[in-house]
């Protein structure tokens, strides 16, 4: 379903912050 996409994009962008871009 969508909400999987969804979760995988916001850990991504979590993983992103933190590490700090």
């Amino acid at each position: 379903g969508g909400d999987g996409g969804f979760a995988i994009a916001a850990k991504q962008l979590k993983a992103q912050l933190a590490g700090g871009g």
